[in-house]
């Protein structure tokens, strides 16, 4: 099985100008599967929905703000039109709570709740990375970090959509956090670039990412989600060779 998808953030500009158009030129490239955001002033859910269908196309999960009692219906009925049960808390910006051993455990009760609800309401939730959450905690013991108490407090209560680019850009190996997860995540996100937070991303295999140690430790089962947050290039040509380098 070789799960694949595109993260509609990469296109999101084009996104907003043509809904339609972009939809149909993803499918066009070879994806039959995307990870949805929605932005209910500019694109709504309805919309997506309907296209994604129209196409042919699978939404394999959803990026959603960190559930709470007074967003979890919206976020129920939104799975539920993209047809998934797979939502994922995007993790941006960056929570100052991570500056402290004390906001780090606070993270993790909040997360802890979240999960609870998400399943309550039939959602399986994620917990999406950027860098910071693969780097030492200021002021605590030498190389405590914050995904390291999480695996520690939560175990499997919450399951982790890792960002294998960012892993890689706060100095860890993705290949060992993969390993190292408490149980095999349900997606991951594949982009490549020169290794730091602020560059432009390139296609996959063109960068720093380990794909040909990384790749072999995916389980098949595991969706590999292409993303691109920016890009100097062509962000379709870009896209179309990432799916062609996975694809193999």
């Amino acid at each position: 099985m070789n799960r694949i998808a595109l993260q509609l953030y990469s296109v999101r500009e084009s996104l907003v100008e043509d809904l339609d158009a972009t939809v149909a030129r993803v499918r066009q490239i070879g994806y039959t599967a995307v990870e949805a955001m929605f932005w209910p002033d500019i694109v709504s859910v309805d919309a997506l929905a309907g296209r994604l269908r129209r196409e042919g196309l699978q939404a394999c999960s959803l990026h959603v703000p960190l559930p709470d009692g007074e967003n979890i219906a919206a976020l129920a009925r939104a799975a539920s039109e993209l047809e998934t049960t797979d939502i994922v808390w995007h993790g941006w910006p960056r929570d100052p709570r991570h500056d402290s051993l004390e906001g780090v455990l606070e993270l993790a009760h909040s997360y802890r709740d979240a999960a609870a609800l998400s399943a309550r309401n039939g959602l399986r939730l994620s917990l999406h990375n950027h860098w910071w959450e693969f780097q030492p905690i200021a002021g605590d013991t030498p190389g405590n970090r914050p995904i390291d108490l999480w695996k520690s407090e939560l175990g499997t209560a919450v399951g982790y959509e890792l960002d294998t680019y960012w892993i890689r850009v706060a100095g860890a190996d993705p290949v060992s956090e993969l390993q190292a997860l408490p149980a095999p995540p349900h997606h991951v996100h594949l982009k490549d670039g020169p290794g730091d937070t602020e560059s432009a991303k390139t296609a996959l295999g063109t960068g720093v990412l380990p794909l040909d140690a990384l790749i072999p430790c995916i389980p098949s089962d595991t969706w590999k989600i292409v993303e691109m947050d920016d890009c100097d290039t062509d962000i379709w040509t870009a896209l179309a060779q990432s799916r062609l380098t996975l694809i193999g």
